[in-house]
Order: C-alpha cells, then structure tokens, then sequence
C-alpha cells in the first residue's frame, strides 16, 4: 500500500496527473516468451527463475488437480496483470534489478529509504519502504509489520493485551503522514503481510490509520499499481 498526498500541489515528477490517464501497468510481451521458455533444472539466474515461476503459477491449477475450477483468462491473468515484485526479506542482490527489467516488471518494491522517498525513474520503477520515528523515544524503524513486530515483541507472537503496539503503530503512521503533509508531500508507502502478527495488531493500527488518512481532502490512497497507471508511463521493460 502507498499512500498519496496532495492532489494540488504536485512536485515536478507528479502525484496524480489531470487529464487524460496514465497508461495501464502490464507487463511486456517478452514476459510470454520468459514463461514459454521457462526450463525446469536450468542453471538458476533471475530471469530463468522468474520464468519458473510464472510457469508453475500458470499451471497451478492443473497441477493441483483442479483444473476444471481455473477461472477465465488465469493464464492471460499470469502473463499481463503480475507486474510488481518484493523480494523476501527486501533482500536485493547485484542482478535483480536487471532480471526483473528482461522478465517484463513494471516495478520493484524491495528497497529502502531513510524517509518517505519518490519511486525512481527508470524501466522498473523503484519503490523504497521509508524509515518512520516510532515509539516512545522516536527510533526509526521500516514501515512494515514485521519490522514493528521485531521492535515490539522480539518477533515472537505476543497478546497486546493493553493496545500499546497498535497506538505506538497508529501514531507512527499518522505522525509520518502528517510530516509530509506539512512538508514536501512526499508519498508515505506501507507496507503489511497477510499474516496476523501480535493478534492482528498491525492490521488494526492501519484499518484505523486508513479510515482517517483516506477521507482526507488533500490524500489518496492507492496501490503501486495504481500509483503507477494515474502517473504513468507504465510500461514495463520489453525484456
């Protein structure tokens, strides 16, 4: 999730654009020939696995047995409407960038910054997670659950039973947010897994934080995905 300040005073790059759209993200023609191509035991690189991957998710329901129960298009699904990737761990390597640019990505969510920072220009947009004050003494800390869930409980599962990660995690986020508000209006990216950490704490602190922050005039809140089809271009490397 990224979240999107100031609708009227737009930096030079742009937030969201008047006028007509921005392109739709999709990815690349080359990403059908990456699938197709995909060999099984080939000697790893980043594009071959990206090929494996989108090969094995194309197939997915067959090989499970449920083929009848795949949905229309899955595999047109697969090759255009997958177009964004974060490394486990944000753990980024010298030849990611350039495999996801030959495998079609339209852009790359794994890196980080010190703060709230503009996504890069360039074939595979980068979006940075920012350092954000958190806690009682301000210590910067990713804006991720899991990065809040180390900081709050070592990462072991923990009942919040008096609320305090979820309002140390609310005001953080709401804190951050109004920085930029009341600075350069940069946008403030969040990230959060699926998994329930501390209970479903996090989770709560951004339901809480987004029905406030969204309903805000001068924010929208928006994916990557949809950052990258109201500002445009988006079209992906060709590979």
């Amino acid at each position: 999730m990224s979240v999107l300040q100031n609708r009227a005073k737009m930096r030079p790059s742009g937030l969201i654009r008047y006028g007509p759209p921005g392109r739709k993200a999709t990815r690349s023609p080359a990403t059908a020939a990456a699938i197709s191509t995909a060999v099984t035991g080939a000697r790893p690189t980043g594009k071959n696995e990206f090929g494996q991957f989108s090969a094995l998710l194309a197939d997915a329901w067959q090989r499970n047995g449920v083929g009848e129960q795949e949905p229309d298009d899955w595999k047109g699904f697969v090759e255009s409407e997958v177009v964004g990737f974060r490394a486990p761990y944000l753990s980024t390597g010298p030849g990611l960038f350039d495999a996801l640019a030959q495998t079609g990505f339209a852009y790359d969510a794994s890196t980080v910054s010190s703060g709230p920072a503009m996504a890069t220009e360039g074939p595979v947009r980068r979006f940075a997670l920012p350092m954000i004050p958190e806690g009682p003494k301000g210590r910067a800390v990713i804006a991720m659950d899991y990065n809040l869930f180390v900081r709050h409980s070592n990462a072991v599962e923990t009942e919040d039973a008096d609320g305090a990660f979820e309002e140390r995690t609310l005001s953080a986020l709401r804190a951050a947010l109004d920085a930029e508000l009341e600075g350069d209006r940069v946008p403030l990216q969040i990230g959060l897994h699926f998994t329930l950490m501390n209970g479903g704490t996090y989770w709560r602190a951004l339901e809480r934080f987004t029905e406030d922050a969204c309903a805000q005039p001068e924010v929208r809140c928006v994916s990557y995905r949809g950052y990258l089809d109201a500002t445009g271009p988006a079209t992906p490397a060709d590979g």
